[in-house]
């Protein structure tokens, strides 16, 4: 429940609809319940052959003191008893007068009016509904869109990017019943329900305290559903992430699919986590359906103890004929928003299974959540980025970092080397922050980066990888993704600089053509260059290039890296290397292996050493005498 409650404390944002929501649902349901008094009236006007007369003696006896009602109805105090008394024997007064077709033209104009007005409150409640809902939901998924980007990256090696985006899609969507749909038919049903249970409290509280005796039972085997309900909503989001995560996998995989999944093995696994979701979904359904005829058997009972207990009362004279067929028109007619209640009961149990897993999203620790930022601003580096004794790990019981002691000097080109699994993407990744050390720790002129902004941190940094992330959007917004508001000649320059203007130009409508998702309408050299524009764009301090130019041919590699040349000019730079002869030139090359620095030097310098360097260098140029060995998995990161 306190998940609902802080779903309903998203409201506060739209307080003027929500109270205009609020008095349209009062009226409406105040209105609805009004219309079931009309059954007496009608059953007078129609049957009963002294209405003239019964009239006079109600006012004859009101103006005596006593109650013409009988002493069925609840005990009023004096004041307000006799204002109902006066109340009532007016309105019959008026009601009742002249000719039964007087009566009977009385009795469809105030049906009409009373029931033209609802209608027009129940349209003005569903319409700020909608619009509550919408509000809400949209403010929501942008809400839920921002604090994704914020978790840390160890929260997406942990979770399938399906089962996210099943949390942003069909969650959120099944939370609108929850935010404002439930919260109005609570409100509405259970207001029509007291006024209806009011009502008849009045007539008779005996006969009504009778009826609600078949209550109780029904009301636990409700809230027995309910928490089922409940139960089972939760498996079948999770089996829905399970089957979205599935196909996400699929799509994104095709290739390899297409390539190795010669017997349908693939299609098969979706198979299962489908019929997973299936069962799951037709036992919550089922489930859901017994609550129907719950409610109907609730209103079967009711209207046989009103027969039998009433019918008893109007024999022996204690109840007029026409209040016993208004009392059993209120108890059935209240049936109605009962089963709705009990109907939104269930609506809501499915809402917060979804609820609860929202939730687990927008309160999951975010990056900076426990940091106190003291830097906003982020000076040029005068002396140098520091390593200095840096320890991390995923888990305690495995280290992928020991003991890093590094000095990247200002301007200076620092290239990493090593196996695969050596910790050389680990170890750039604590510059932008995308892990924090776990012991020691990483500084910018003798300040540890936790004193800085993230933003502004973040903003100062390039990063070109080997697997390039780009867009379904132009060539254009591509480039300027993280620059803000830039000029179409700025966006130019930088695909001149990073060599991508010639063939943007030859593209069907140059920058502004869209390049598909993930930009698989270009070539690996051609999206590589569109990364390199992207961050001459950015024109950042400081620049990390993680195996930039590996799986890339000859041609390719060549273009990419006179780019790439041209940008590390006058920057800071950290360079993953693949292939060792993209780094002969770099001021130093460091040696990595299981998680330590074990050599570090120029070129010729380390390779005058019989070291690890050494090996790898001979291992990729003179073993096979061919520049593109370098694909050695020794060399891989």
């Amino acid at each position: 429940m306190q998940d609902y409650l802080r779903v309903l404390r998203m409201l506060g944002a739209h307080r003027a609809r929500l109270s205009a929501l609020v008095v349209c649902i009062i009226i409406a349901s105040t209105l609805s319940t009004l219309g079931v008094t009309f059954i007496s009236p009608l059953l007078r006007v129609l049957f009963d052959t002294d209405t003239g007369e019964r009239t006079e003696l109600v006012v004859e006896q009101t103006e005596a003191g006593s109650d013409p009602a009988g002493e069925q109805g609840v005990a009023l105090p004096g004041p307000v008893k006799r204002f109902k008394e006066n109340s009532v024997a007016r309105f019959d007064a008026w009601f009742y007068s002249g000719s039964k077709m007087d009566q009977l033209w009385r009795l469809c104009i105030a049906l009409l009016v009373v029931f033209t007005l609802r209608n027009l409150f129940t349209f003005l409640q569903e319409a700020l509904r909608v619009s509550l809902e919408q509000l809400t939901i949209h403010q929501l998924r942008e809400q839920l869109y921002t604090e994704i980007q914020r978790l840390p990256l160890g929260y997406f090696s942990s979770e399938r990017t399906g089962y996210l985006m099943s949390r942003v899609i069909v969650d959120v969507d099944m939370m609108r019943g929850a935010i404002v749909g439930v919260f109005k038919d609570f409100l509405s049903n259970g207001l029509m329900g007291m006024l209806a249970l009011s009502i008849a409290a009045l007539m008779s509280w005996k006969l009504l305290l009778t009826t609600l005796l078949v209550v109780p039972p029904n009301m636990l085997l409700v809230a027995w559903i309910s928490r089922r309900l409940r139960r089972g909503s939760n498996q079948v989001q999770e089996e829905m992430g399970n089957a979205a995560a599935a196909l996400q996998e699929m799509i994104s995989g095709i290739r390899i699919v297409k390539a190795f999944d010669i017997d349908g093995r693939e299609s098969q696994r979706f198979d299962g986590v489908n019929e997973h979701y299936t069962r799951a979904y037709v036992k919550l359904k089922v489930m859901s359906a017994i609550s129907s005829p719950v409610s109907e058997m609730l209103g079967i009972i009711t209207a046989v103890v009103i027969i039998a207990f009433g019918g008893r009362l109007v024999i022996e004279g204690q109840l007029r004929p026409d209040a016993l067929g208004t009392f059993l028109g209120v108890i059935l007619w209240v049936i109605g928003p009962i089963k709705k209640m009990i109907k939104a009961n269930s609506a809501l149990q499915e809402s917060l299974a979804a609820t609860s897993r929202v939730f687990s999203i927008l309160d999951a620790e975010k990056e900076g959540d426990a940091q106190e930022v003291r830097r906003t601003e982020l000076p040029p580096l005068q002396d140098a980025l520091l390593f200095d004794g840096v320890d991390f790990a995923y888990n305690a019981d495995t280290p992928v970092l020991r003991d890093i002691n590094l000095r990247v000097g200002a301007g200076e080109v620092v290239a990493l080397v090593g196996p695969s699994g050596a910790g050389k993407s680990t170890l750039v990744d604590l510059v932008p922050r995308f892990h924090e050390p776990t012991g020691g720790r990483v500084t910018l002129d003798g300040v540890d980066l936790n004193q800085f902004d993230l933003g502004t941190l973040r903003s100062q940094i390039g990063v070109v990888s080997q697997e390039v992330i780009l867009f379904h959007d132009t060539v254009t917004r591509n480039i300027a993704f993280g620059s803000g508001d830039v000029s179409p000649q700025d966006v130019e320059a930088a695909a001149r600089t990073a060599n991508a203007h010639e063939f943007i130009s030859a593209l069907p409508k140059g920058y502004d053509t869209v390049i598909g998702e993930r930009g698989l309408q270009l070539s690996g050299g051609q999206r590589q260059r569109l990364a390199i524009a992207r961050a001459v764009l950015k024109n950042p301090p400081y620049l990390i290039l993680d195996e930039a130019t590996s799986a890339l041919d000859t041609e390719s590699e060549r273009m990419v890296q006179e780019a790439l040349e041209r940008l590390m000019r006058g920057r800071t730079t950290l360079v993953i290397a693949h292939r060792l002869s993209t780094v002969t030139r770099a001021d130093c090359i460091v040696v990595m292996q299981e998680g330590r620095i074990v050599e570090r030097g120029t070129h010729a310098g380390l390779l005058q050493q019989d070291g690890a360097y050494r090996r790898l260098y001979e291992m990729q140029f003179t073993g096979s005498g061919k520049d593109d060995a370098g694909d050695s998995a020794e060399l891989a990161r």
